[in-house]
């Protein structure tokens, strides 16, 4: 809102009011879509009977998009997750899917913050 205002009160030489106003409302919608971004989603599927942790290993080349886990808790998926992007997490255990919340899931990043792993508990 602020800027906005700002950008509302600039001496633009030459620019009607209503054009900056064009410009305002331009990018406050630039801003509402950079902020919703919909979140990567990932399916994990586990064994029936497991219980504990799990990490999945991210962008692997070869693998399917849903990580099947393994007993040890760990698996992979092909499927990438930007800088900066958002994950979201659906535990599929037999018939039953759940959405893992997002503050239970963290996500491990290589030093230049590329996401390299998923983990959670559930």
């Amino acid at each position: 809102m602020v800027l906005m205002s700002l950008l509302l009160r600039l001496p633009l030489r030459g620019h009607s009011r209503i054009l900056r106003r064009k410009y305002c409302v331009i990018m406050a919608l630039a801003a509402l879509l950079a902020c919703n971004r919909r979140p990567v989603s990932i399916s994990v599927e586990v064994p029936p009977d497991y219980r504990g942790g799990v990490t999945v290993e991210l962008c692997v080349s070869g693998k399917p998009s849903v990580a099947h886990i393994e007993q040890h808790g760990q698996g992979q998926t092909s499927i990438c997750v930007g800088k900066g992007e958002r994950v979201s997490v659906f535990y599929v255990q037999g018939d039953t899917r759940t959405e893992i919340a997002e503050e239970r899931v963290r996500v491990e990043t290589t030093g230049d913050g590329v996401p390299r792993l998923v983990t959670f508990s559930r």
